[in-house]
C-alpha cells in the first residue's frame, strides 16, 4: 500500500465505535479491528478529537480511552 493512502475512513472508525456495545475503546482495539497500525489509529483518533467527533480520557499512566462524542454527522469525512 502506498504510504499515506487511507483505506479506512473516519466514518469507518466512528461507525465501529457507535455500533459497538462497548462504551470506550483503546487505539489498539480499534486498530486491530480495522487492520491499522496502533500509531496510525492514535493519529486518526487525535484528528477526530480535534474536530469534536470523539472524546478521550487517560484513566491511568499508560492507558488512553476514546468514545464517540454523540452525533458526528457534521464532522465525519470520508
Amino acid at each position: 500500500m502506498p504510504q499515506g493512502q487511507r483505506t479506512v475512513t473516519d466514518e469507518d472508525i466512528l461507525s465501529l465505535m457507535n455500533d459497538s456495545e462497548d462504551a470506550a475503546f483503546t487505539a489498539a482495539e480499534l486498530a486491530a479491528e480495522l487492520g491499522m497500525s496502533d500509531e496510525g489509529m492514535r493519529h486518526r483518533l487525535r484528528q477526530l478529537a480535534e474536530r469534536g467527533a470523539i472524546e478521550s480520557k487517560k484513566p491511568s499512566v499508560r492507558t488512553l480511552i476514546w468514545w464517540p462524542a454523540g452525533d458526528y454527522s457534521d464532522v465525519a469525512s470520508t
